[in-house]
């Protein structure tokens, strides 16, 4: 077998493989990626307004000194 053919065996083996890959990994990664970035997007929400409202100050068992 000649390197040229030997090359191009090489780039769509790598062609398939990232292909179904993508095709079945794709649908059971995506929502887990999603949930990431929502928890990551209400995670600095939450502090936000947890600063605003205080809820430390009329609850004092929440606060971080007795946790």
């Amino acid at each position: 077998m000649s390197k040229k053919w030997k090359n191009v065996l090489i780039i769509l083996g790598t062609a398939g493989v990232v292909y179904v890959s993508f095709y079945f990994l794709l649908p059971l990664v995506v929502p887990f990626v999603f949930a990431f970035v929502f928890v990551l997007v209400f995670a600095v929400s939450n502090i936000y307004f947890k600063r605003i409202i205080c809820i430390c100050q009329t609850y004092p068992a929440c606060s971080p000194e007795t946790t």
